[in-house]
């Protein structure tokens, strides 16, 4: 039911396309942060498009039955990741932005790669993908934040904007507490070691970038949060997949 491809290292199996993926998503995260202004057409968008088609061949290749479903949700990330700033009416500029992210990074992201390899799904399973998709979107907000004065001034309806700066922190701090209250409900009724709790060591990180954004007072200063915010997620991530491991 899985995935073919694999390279085999003694105990060590490693699938080429996974580290194409985590590229992908990366550079595509780089690109809508550092260039959005810049991505109005194909031609803007034409080495995210390259990087994706190559990620397409490698994924799609081996797929068995499901190779259609996992192309169509590729063309499906494709298109949200192309209206999000081009075209007359783009989302990202209306405040929709979030929704694409928490479907894309979090829901198909989490889910979708544990069906890949596992050939199954479970329920519980969207609590880890809500916490990645409710933290990926915390990044985006804090992007949003820090730019809410020249989005306002250029008519990006964010959804920051549309909140106003008091109330986008207030939805700030549901997404890092909801992201971490999603890991602590999963790991409590997937218990099977001490291990799984491994993931909280990351949280004096979140709580110290909570903080700093729910005391800003000028928007621009909350560029260092950006980083933080994303460090805190990929390890958190990192240490709840190894407490999984070791449980």
């Amino acid at each position: 039911n899985g995935t073919k491809g694999w390279f085999i290292f003694g105990p060590v199996q490693i699938q080429p396309a996974e580290f194409v993926k985590l590229g992908l998503v990366l550079y595509g995260a780089n690109l809508l942060a550092d260039r959005p202004d810049r991505l109005h057409s194909i031609r803007d968008m034409g080495p995210y498009l390259g990087m994706t088609g190559v990620a397409l061949l490698l994924v799609g290749t081996g797929l068995g039955p499901v190779t259609g479903l996992f192309l169509l949700l590729g063309l499906a990330a494709i298109a949200a990741a192309v209206k999000y700033t081009y075209g007359a009416s783009p989302y990202g500029y209306a405040g929709l932005g979030d929704l694409s992210v928490l479907i894309f990074f979090g829901l198909a992201g989490v889910a979708g790669t544990y069906f890949l390899h596992a050939g199954g799904f479970r329920p519980a399973l969207l609590l880890p993908a809500g916490a990645f998709g409710l933290w990926s979107t915390a990044v985006l907000n804090t992007n949003n934040m820090r730019d809410v004065r020249g989005d306002a001034a250029s008519g990006k309806r964010t959804l920051a904007v549309r909140l106003g700066s008091e109330r986008a922190k207030s939805y700030h701090g549901l997404l890092v507490l909801g992201g971490l209250g999603c890991l602590v409900l999963f790991t409590a009724v997937e218990f099977r070691g001490m291990p799984q709790w491994g993931f909280l060591v990351t949280t004096p990180l979140l709580a110290t970038h909570l903080r700093q954004v729910l005391n800003n007072r000028e928007p621009a200063a909350l560029d260092p949060e950006l980083k933080r915010l994303s460090l805190g997620t990929f390890f958190t991530a990192i240490a709840f997949a190894a407490g999984l491991i070791l449980a």
